[in-house]
């Protein structure tokens, strides 16, 4: 009996030692991980942590920047609590951000003199500041218009502006029956938060300014005049830079526009590009092409997504088989070989005989560095794919072809301001589905797995029966 006695005080004695043992190496590693501030962010979209982006512009900034928030104390809007998270991550990231509460009740004057008749400044509002430079983020502007979260994109594109010496402007052609900037919203929304500039300008009433950065190029209804196209071909030639992305023209309806591209290797090719592989085009339509993406500077990010890229009722370019040396011609997203082209009077989805087979490239990446003073170089990219403009078609693609726009932006303007960086989710992204792997899916679930476990239930019957 002693013995048990003695067995059982030995064994509680030494689970009351393993048991202070192990708190006391929990206080510990608290108090040790106390002195650093070190988070983990398990979010799937990583909510709470800086993209590479954000870094990278932080550590090219030494100026002292100053973020001010508007938050009224007491509040408990999880909005603004999830903004404070992500606003500290700055402050941990880099020594020269400070961030400062200055809630408008106790600081009613504050804000007054951020104000202006083109600025407003409410309550949760954000200021970055740095020196004489100042940018206003709005509480409206937390989220953008599909409902993600892109506090950081405006708060990294605040830092960048406030920072910078430099203010980009992108002329965007007009004159010819194009459709307003204004009417690309989501392209427009994220030119401003990379802080460029966009002006409109008529090539037959004025020339292009020196201030240009680069020239925006989409399709009207009119084709350019011979004097507007000498333009842009000598802005071009003196470093010039240029996104073009034009449908449905070709050397006998717009020759102007077309002998622009043609100077850099390109031709545009007459018709709209259909898939013949059902794996890759979507929402039941040949013309809806989800294209092979290339490996490249500009569609890196998109690749490392995973994401797809919608390209409808698009138009394909090939290489000239005369063209200048000297330049470099990189395709960039292409159909596959078993696509087609249809021309516009054509509107059957079928593959007839005469249609031109694929494999198309839908985008090119252009550099020209063929001068006598090889230190000068132009930069053009172009693309079939005007789909990627509208946002009602790019939200099937989680957004990929505005990435592709402002990772072209970024290429064209040697990487030098521009960032993009992709709104985060807070629920789960669009899972973009070709048409193929659909009847896949359907087929799996309306039959193999119902017939599976149907024959496993008479599997199971038969042997009870049976026994």
């Amino acid at each position: 009996m002693n013995k048990s006695v003695n067995k059982k005080f030995k064994y509680g004695a030494y689970s009351t030692v393993a048991t202070i043992v192990v708190i006391a190496v929990l206080v510990a590693v608290n108090l040790v991980a106390g002195e650093f501030d070190y988070k983990f962010d398990m979010t799937s979209e990583s909510i709470f942590s800086l993209s590479d982006e954000t870094e990278e512009v932080l550590k090219n900034t030494d100026a002292d920047v100053k973020i001010y928030t508007l938050f009224g104390a007491k509040d408990s809007d999880t909005v603004i609590s999830r903004v404070e998270q992500v606003l500290d991550l700055y402050r941990l990231a880099d020594s020269n951000i400070s961030v400062e509460n200055k809630d408008m009740y106790l600081y009613p004057d504050f804000a007054s003199s951020y104000t202006s008749e083109d600025i407003n400044v409410d309550k949760n509002s954000i200021i970055v500041q740095c020196g004489d430079k100042f940018k206003v983020i709005n509480y409206s502007d937390y989220y953008d218009s599909r409902g993600n979260f892109n506090i950081e994109e405006y708060v990294t594109g605040a830092i960048q502006y406030v920072t910078s010496q430099v203010e980009p402007t992108i002329y965007y052609v007009t004159g010819h029956g194009e459709a307003e900037p204004e009417n690309y919203a989501l392209l427009d929304q994220q030119l401003k938060l990379n802080n460029y500039s966009v002006e409109s300008i008529n090539l037959l009433e004025s020339d292009i300014p020196d201030d240009c950065t680069m020239l925006f190029i989409t399709m009207g209804a009119k084709d350019y005049s011979e004097e507007e196209a000498q333009k842009v071909k000598d802005y071009l030639t003196a470093d010039g830079r240029a996104l073009i992305i034009v449908s449905g023209i070709d050397s006998s309806t717009h020759p102007g526009l077309c002998s622009v591209i043609e100077e850099y290797g390109l031709e545009a090719m007459s018709g709209y590009v259909l898939e013949g592989d059902e794996s890759r085009y979507m929402a039941g339509t040949p013309a809806a092409v989800l294209p092979e993406i290339n490996a490249h500077g500009i569609t890196s990010d998109i690749i490392d997504s995973g994401y797809s890229m919608l390209a409808y009722m698009t138009q394909a370019f090939k290489e000239s088989d005369v063209k200048k040396q000297g330049l470099v011609i990189e395709p960039l997203i292409a159909s596959s070989d078993t696509s087609f082209i249809k021309n516009a009077q054509n509107t059957s989805f079928n593959k007839e005989p005469g249609d031109i087979e694929g494999p198309f490239a839908l985008a090119y990446a252009v550099t020209d560095s063929g001068y006598t003073d090889t230190s000068h170089t132009t930069k053009v990219v172009v693309s079939g794919a005007y789909s990627m403009l509208i946002p009602d078609y790019d939200m099937y693609v989680n957004g990929s072809g505005t990435t592709f726009i402002m990772n072209a932006v970024k290429w064209l303007d040697d990487n030098s301001l521009s960032v993009n960086i992709r709104s985060k989710r807070l629920d789960s992204g669009t899972f973009t589905v070709s048409d193929g792997a659909r009847t896949k899916i359907q087929v799996f679930s309306w039959a193999v797995i119902p017939g599976t476990l149907f024959l496993c239930g008479f599997i199971v019957w038969l042997g009870r029966r049976n026994g």
